[in-house]
């Protein structure tokens, strides 16, 4: 599961990137991953994985994954709301 972990990582330290100025930003170098088919479910689950630590990490909710996919799905009903003029 090592190479799983250090997915989530990587996808956590380029999503941190963004909201770094852009003189400060420098990433440690991150071999580059290649984008093959047979790795796509376990590339997305290491994406979600990221952005859960990151979640934590700036809001202090120390959530299971579960947990986070709920806020991931409460936002995109959200959104869509929006997106149709309801107010919320």
């Amino acid at each position: 599961m090592k190479e799983f972990e250090n997915k989530a990582l990587y996808f956590n330290m380029a999503l941190k990137e963004v909201y770094i100025d852009e003189e400060n930003r420098g990433l440690p170098e991150i071999p580059k991953m290649e984008l093959k088919s047979e790795t796509l479910t376990e590339d997305f689950t290491a994406m979600l994985y990221g952005m859960s630590v990151l979640f934590s990490e700036i809001t202090g909710n120390d959530c299971d994954i579960i947990e986070f996919t709920h806020v991931l799905n409460k936002l995109a009903i959200q959104h869509l709301l929006e997106e149709k003029g309801v107010e919320l």
